[in-house]
């Protein structure tokens, strides 16, 4: 089946309201919302176009247009030949990341997708909606394979564990859970944060969960003991956090909508102490990424732009612009080579991060 439309097919389904039964999840190709009485199902494609018109934007290789709704996450495939992308419009889509073409569309959603990643096998994809869901989903049938309730409001976030065998999600109340991918059972719920849990990670070696928050802090949980370790020093909400591919170092993007305190922070694991503060977005810093060396750090802010980062030093490498809205999630490719970036102005944009 292609995916590949240049319009909307717009279908009326009357007498179903997702946002209440949400245990529906609607066979293909029929993306759902909900609008009064009437669920409005939307199959959207999103095309990709060369941007080399823009000549003052050495960097950008390619926009991904015709999202109609905010970009709330983005992600490569392990493999790199795939994107993943999730929107306001609760949908899903993974294309070519050679030339543009939708390969599969996840579908069932009953609000914003805030949050869709691939698993690191590559075998399973994760979602988070303000429908309160958790979706496991079959990347290559696009099936759903669990729905795993437990957090009763919003969810921001998800993660797989290194061996793809746990999740981890959190949301809007306050909790932190740990999952089994094989049963879809919860395992455990972490509480100790006192306002939203809007990022999770797990670490490199999969005995640790970390989590931001907007009561300003982020936690460092022992999936073995439940012990937890807080670190403190952002002034502002955390909105993204990452563990270095070695373990030894985190990173976490904060900020506030109007306040002045939009930064990153690196923090030493062992000790929990700030290694240093990377000054340089001038609104909310959203999302967060280290390269896959773990040299480089790539952040995405409200001011439209996406910095490129030397983590040993806090030197800005490179500042890309050409996002007409607030950044909203950025992610290295697995080669490092190339950067994704998704926006509330509906673009999505592939950039060239080599160094030369």
């Amino acid at each position: 089946m292609s995916w590949r439309l240049r319009h909307y097919n717009v279908i009326t389904i009357e007498g179903m309201n997702l946002l209440t039964h949400r245990a529906y999840l609607p066979k293909r190709p029929v993306l759902s919302c909900m609008k009064s009485a009437m669920i409005y199902c939307a199959l959207m494609t999103v095309a990709m176009i060369s941007d080399a018109a823009e000549k003052n934007n050495p960097y950008q290789l390619f926009v991904f247009k015709e999202h109609a709704s905010p970009v709330w996450s983005v992600d490569f495939s392990p493999h790199g030949k795939h994107i993943l992308s999730a929107d306001r419009n609760h949908l899903i889509a993974a294309w070519e990341a050679t030339n543009g073409e939708v390969v599969k569309v996840f579908q069932g959603h009953g609000g914003d997708v805030f949050t869709a990643i691939f698993s690191p096998d590559g075998q399973h994809v994760l979602s988070g909606s303000r429908d309160g869901l958790v979706v496991l989903w079959d990347a290559a049938t696009t099936e759903p394979l669990h729905l795993l309730k437990g957090h009763d409001q919003w969810v921001f976030a998800v993660a797989f564990s290194p061996d793809s065998q746990s999740l981890l999600s959190g949301g809007q109340d306050n909790t932190v859970r740990l999952w089994d991918a094989k049963t879809g059972q919860l395992v455990r719920t972490f509480s100790g944060h006192k306002s939203w849990v809007l990022s999770v990670a797990f670490s490199p070696d999969g005995q640790y969960a970390l989590s931001g928050s907007l009561d300003n802090t982020l936690r460092l949980w022992d999936l073995n003991t439940t012990n937890t370790r807080v670190f403190e020093g952002h002034t502002d909400g955390v909105w993204s956090v990452a563990f270095s591919p070695d373990g030894s170092t985190i990173l976490s993007g904060a900020g506030k909508i109007l306040g002045t305190n939009n930064t990153l922070r690196v923090w030493d694991v062992k000790t929990g102490k700030t290694k240093r503060v990377l000054r340089g977005h001038q609104k909310l810093v959203k999302s967060v990424d280290f390269s896959p060396d773990g040299k480089r750090a790539l952040s995405g802010s409200y001011d439209h732009t996406v910095i490129l980062w030397d983590v040993a030093t806090g030197k800005i490498l490179r500042r890309m612009k050409g996002h007409k809205g607030g950044v909203l999630s950025v992610a290295f490719s697995p080669d490092g080579k190339r950067a994704l970036s998704g926006s509330a102005d509906s673009d999505i944009r592939l950039w060239d991060v080599t160094l030369k």
